[in-house]
């Protein structure tokens, strides 16, 4: 007997975040139990962020999708009630709460699989290959047909109760479950669907535990004599996931604990990691980037003044006059002391080549006596260039001694883009500091990887860009669709791919204010949406490669316009090692628009040229 897909795997279902209720778990036995293997379940699927119960699916009959309330629907405590503006709302006696009717929410489900996820369906008859059924596991049936029976105008929709579930009728729980073929549904359409269907790989990683190799371990479990330990390790490396870590160990040993970064958007991410550790409390760790740091401590030490003619000395005249602020802040907190300063027993720094020397210097003036610090770094990925600041003496001063703890191997790059990368970084990325990507794999990579590059003209990167990535969810048969993410070197090429992915109605979440906004108010939108940017969000996700730096996905597009200077290229080789292995397959295409990197480009593994319209491939 063949065995059924069911999406996340049983054994899986106890880690989910919104854990299932006793309805849904009652109605997942009768489905599991009952219902022919061919069909597929999957169990809260983010299906582009409607999040029903149960989507039910199976290629040569149909589509169903499921709805569970716990509901008991005892007369009279529940009843219906006019609402002002969306139609009636189900009112409960015993303490007058209120509900959406759930059947408009389940209509919705149906219409957007139909419109949305299953474009190909017959535009007329389609929509009856799609079932939606409203199921109560614990209310009577004659209640639930007294309650709903004007709730449903359309074929395939109902309501059912617990009689169902008593006498384990499957076909009055699914009715289509007794259908045997439907000329309707094919397995190309079911396809189309399980790009939607399927759990993202973030959400099936945050129920793994931290992966940490022996010298990992140690990093992430000990201090030096000093307190003081600076990592560094290629791309891939591990270094993220040792400070988090890290941070999480010292947190379950009761220590207060300041993570800071420089990208805003990066402290998302290492939360994620850090709650993979099994360990400590992650909301009991202070995550933060330096800047909103800086403007916290501005906030508490009474410099609002002297701040502001800082940073409009940095936005009018001087990008350099920033570093005037942590200045300021440490010779305020020498002079005037700590009161009503929060201060850390460990300060963790990622991504340390981005910050400067005097930025690290205000940091130690916020560690209690005999605290731990710890920064980790890659030169290679010196986006910024300041790297060149870490000099030695710099370093010394900085409170280290001795080398530098080394992450030698590369763990999260697929094997065949680590040739590609090791390769860009000899050729385009200074040889002071750099460290190629070298692979830790001890046995032949079996793990598929797709590497494509696209040369266009540069008024084509935006709209091949989305051509590619639709492109890569189909071709990438076992990956869900919010799994697809973009990088862009320019906002005005993703503000064109955000637009065009969502004339397709494809929802999704960037880091772009809006253009029309002034500049005080769109840097401020700019932040806000950079806060909110979360690998979780069941949506595609298109944000700058700067603002991608630290992070990491299975299928990714990267657009290059621009290789003019030495931090263009570390961004651009920040983008094509922010690919992740996986044992489903992983895709990278690269669209781009800069003779410079033509080269480079024709040696991948498929090259077409659009420029001259030359299509070879290998």
């Amino acid at each position: 007997m063949p065995s059924r897909v069911i999406d996340p795997p049983l054994g899986q279902l106890g880690l989910l975040r919104t854990p299932l209720t006793a309805g849904e778990r009652k109605t997942l036995q009768l489905l599991d139990r009952e219902l022919p293997a061919k069909w597929e379940i999957y169990v809260q699927p983010h299906l582009n962020g409607c999040r029903p119960d149960f989507v039910l699916l199976n290629p040569s009959i149909g589509i169903g999708v499921l709805e569970v309330k716990d509901w008991n629907l005892t007369h009279p405590e529940y009843h219906w009630e006019s609402g002002r503006n969306d139609g009636r709302r189900l009112v409960r006696k015993h303490d007058g709460r209120t509900f959406q009717d759930p059947s408009r929410r389940l209509h919705q489900y149906k219409q957007e699989i139909f419109d949305l996820y299953c474009p190909r369906l017959e535009r007329r008859a389609g929509i009856a290959a799609i079932s939606a059924g409203l199921v109560f596991p614990f209310a009577s049936e004659d209640r639930v047909h007294d309650l709903f029976r004007d709730s449903f105008s359309s074929t395939g929709e109902y309501a059912i109760g617990r009689d169902a579930f008593a006498n384990g009728r499957i076909e009055r729980l699914f009715p289509a479950a007794r259908l045997t073929a439907s000329r309707l549904m094919t397995e190309d359409l079911a396809e189309d669907l399980r790009s939607w269907l399927r759990e993202p790989d973030h959400s099936q990683e945050q129920r793994l535990p931290l992966p940490l190799d022996p010298r990992q371990r140690e990093y992430a479990t000990t201090r030096t004599a000093s307190g003081y330990r600076r990592i560094r390790g290629p791309a891939g490396s591990g270094k993220t996931t040792v400070l988090a870590a890290r941070a999480a160990n010292l947190s379950a040993e009761g220590k207060q604990v300041l993570v800071v970064t420089f990208n805003i958007t990066l402290w998302h991410y290492l939360r994620d990691v850090c709650s993979r550790s099994r360990t400590g409390r992650v909301n009991a760790i202070t995550w933060i980037n330096f800047h909103a740091l800086c403007r916290r401590l501005v906030a508490i030490l009474g410099v609002e003044a002297a701040s502001k003619e800082i940073w409009k000395d940095h936005f009018e005249h001087n990008a350099d006059a920033f570093n005037d602020l942590p200045r300021l802040l440490g010779n305020v907190l020498e002079i005037e002391g700590n009161e009503g300063v929060e201060r850390y027993d460990a300060i963790l720094v990622d991504e340390g080549q981005d910050f400067q020397p005097e930025w690290w210097q205000l940091l130690r003036k916020l560690a209690r006596p005999g605290a731990e610090m710890m920064l980790v770094a890659d030169a290679t990925q010196d986006l910024y260039g300041t790297a060149r600041l870490w000099t030695d003496n710099a370093m010394i001063g900085a409170g280290f001694r001795g080398g530098w703890a080394e992450l030698p191997l590369t763990y999260r790059l697929p094997e065949p883009l680590l040739t590609f990368a090791a390769e860009f970084a000899r050729k385009f990325l200074p040889a002071n500091g750099r460290q190629e990507p070298v692979s830790a794999q001890q046995e032949l990579d079996t793990e598929p990887c797709s590497l494509r590059w696209l040369q266009v003209e540069r008024h084509e990167v935006a709209e091949t860009s989305v051509e590619e990535l639709l492109n890569m969810v189909k071709s990438q048969r076992e990956s869900a669709m919010t799994d697809l993410t973009v990088l862009v070197d320019r906002v005005e090429v993703g503000e064109l791919i955000v637009a065009a992915l969502r004339e397709r109605n494809i929802k999704t979440i960037d880091t772009f204010a809006p253009a029309h906004e002034s500049d005080k108010t769109r840097s401020r939108e700019d932040r806000r949406k950079k806060l909110a940017f979360w690998k979780g969000a069941s949506s595609v996700k298109v944000t700058t490669l700067h603002s991608f730096k630290g992070w990491e996905a299975r299928l990714l597009v990267v657009c290059l316009t621009n290789a003019g200077s030495s931090m263009a290229m570390a961004a651009a080789y920040a983008g094509l090692t922010r690919l992740k292995r996986h044992p489903q397959g992983s895709a990278l295409t690269v669209v781009c628009s800069d003779q410079r990197l033509r080269p480079f480009g024709k040696r991948w593994p498929t090259y077409i040229d659009a420029t001259s319209g030359v299509s070879p491939q290998r």
